[in-house]
């Protein structure tokens, strides 16, 4: 339960990319290594109880420190993180000051136990069976967090529950399993409990402040922005903030996922305007990623029969309701059907064909992500696209390496050979188009499309009244792009992405 609760916590300080959960697992597993070594040189049997009453000391001590970590590591990042190095030193050190001082007491515990148990069952015995009690509880335990404790009491709620459950189990010790019963300790467990409840929650802001991304945002100024909706989930760590110009941004794990700032609005339109202008006539339509439901919006202005919505993230579905007076609340329309679910799975199971499908997941450093920008996945959508239809593909510029990109492209346009590339934002965002078929951008439909005064009201928000001003954006086809005979294809079995896209 701990361990999941302080990977979910260390990552809205030193981000969520496959890196930053390599250096929290290294420096957990470290701790009950050198835990357990230290434990089976001097500690002696009845040594258990105590260490698990310093073990939840500790662990409240972490608790406060993981509050007020992100403020601190901002600081760190604006003025010092310049590379991969860099980084990996400060998140070593900020993780292990952390991590280090309640699970080199994890480890400690388990030697004591053997020996306390061995002395009355046979040390081959005793450290069996407490082996499979360990490996058993470690599998509930990261279950019960991940899809129960997590939802419903966020991770500083659970965190507090581990911390709770290490005091009885220490109070019970000392009680029950040493020479004679001591009282004392559910004194002590008591006074730990009252603890926690005199605690004050960790502050929304501070928390999804990311300062991987933006080190210390408000540079000592106070913050002037309001919180609108915070939630944990099984997925990931949701915010919703209005700033006092009115602007409202979705963060996620930290890094803002959408927003109502222009630079955000043109990605969300156009990831759906110009593919489904360019088709002309969709009808079905997928859309992987809800974000702020823009995107899903903008979809609803063509008039398709259906929509299809994919988002992984519970707490994701219920922020993008704070956006329902821009979006005119997508969800609520009959035509759509939302998918809370792995965007693979869904496209392994659900029926039929779409004339459009919008891939719009969020950053490809971001553990996880990869998957969604395979040669299998691609394939997947494939098999689901109508004769004519059109895959349409957001990504950024930004953030990542020239290598990454090439290969997220090559990728791409091997499963769709034919593919027009769109620069919503300069050097920023991109959108690929592309289809198993030849096709053309038809200039007719977009008139078409435009003449049409939903899809014009949406479009002119972002100052497009024109088809030239969607032409505009058009920078490359397929032919175009060049020689990718160098770049490697991204499979399931081969996620370099994975790994070289935290590296921009």
């Amino acid at each position: 339960v701990s361990e999941i609760g302080w990977i979910r916590a260390l990552v809205l300080s030193i981000g969520s990319s496959t890196y930053a959960y390599t250096i929290v697992l290294g420096v957990y597993i470290a701790g009950l290594g050198i835990g357990s070594a230290l434990s089976a040189r001097f500690l002696g049997p009845r040594a258990f109880g105590p260490l698990q009453l310093i073990l939840a000391l500790a662990c409240l001590g972490s608790l406060h420190l993981l509050g007020h970590l992100p403020g601190f590591f901002g600081r760190v990042f604006h003025d010092r993180v310049t590379s991969l190095g860099s980084f990996t030193w400060t998140a070593l050190a900020a993780s292990s000051v952390a991590l280090l001082p309640p699970t080199i007491l994890i480890g400690a515990c388990f030697p004591s136990a053997v020996r306390w148990l061995g002395d009355h069952a046979g040390p081959t015995r005793a450290s069996g069976l407490l082996l499979a009690v360990a490996t058993g509880g470690s599998m509930a335990g990261a279950l019960v967090a991940s899809f129960f404790s997590i939802p419903f009491a966020g991770v500083q709620g659970t965190l507090m529950a581990a911390l709770f459950l290490h005091a009885v189990m220490g109070s019970i010790s000392l009680s029950f399993l040493g020479a004679r019963r001591r009282i004392w300790p559910s004194f002590v467990s008591t006074a730990i409990v009252g603890l926690l409840f005199l605690r004050s929650p960790w502050d929304v802001r501070t928390i999804q402040s990311g300062p991987y991304i933006y080190g210390d945002e408000q540079r000592g100024k106070a913050d002037p922005r309001k919180v609108l909706f915070a939630k944990d989930d099984a997925v990931a760590s949701v915010a919703v903030f209005e700033h006092p110009d009115g602007n409202r941004v979705l963060r996620i794990d930290g890094k803002t996922d959408a927003s109502l700032s222009q630079i955000d609005l043109v990605t969300q339109l156009l990831t759906a305007h110009l593919p489904l202008a360019t088709h002309g006539s969709p009808q079905r339509i997928a859309l992987v990623g809800l974000g702020s439901g823009m995107t899903l919006a903008s979809c609803l202005k063509y008039d398709p029969k259906e929509v299809h919505c994919v988002e992984i993230s519970p707490a994701v579905v219920r922020a993008s309701r704070l956006f329902d007076v821009e979006t005119g609340g997508p969800l609520d329309d009959k035509r759509v059907t939302l998918h809370v679910a792995d965007a693979r799975r869904v496209f392994r199971t659900v029926q039929g064909k779409f004339d459009v499908i919008l891939n719009e997941p969020s950053n490809l450093w971001i553990a996880g992500m990869a998957g969604l920008f395979t040669e299998e996945f691609y394939r997947a959508c494939e098999s689901h696209l109508a004769e004519r239809g059109l895959m349409g593909q957001w990504l950024h510029a930004y953030g990542v390496t020239d290598e990454t990109f090439r290969d997220a492209v090559a990728t791409f346009q091997k499963v769709f050979p034919y593919v027009t590339v769109w620069e919503m934002w300069v050097s920023g965002d991109y959108l690929f188009i592309g289809s198993k078929t030849p096709y053309q951008v038809d200039v007719a439909f977009l008139e078409m499309w435009l003449n049409n005064p939903k899809v014009a009201d949406d479009l002119r928000r972002i100052d497009v009244s024109t088809p030239g001003g969607l032409l505009g954006d058009l920078v490359a086809t397929s032919e175009d792009l060049g020689d990718l005979s160098g770049a490697r294809i991204q499979t399931d079995d081969g996620l370099h992405l994975e790994f070289i896209a935290p590296l921009g």
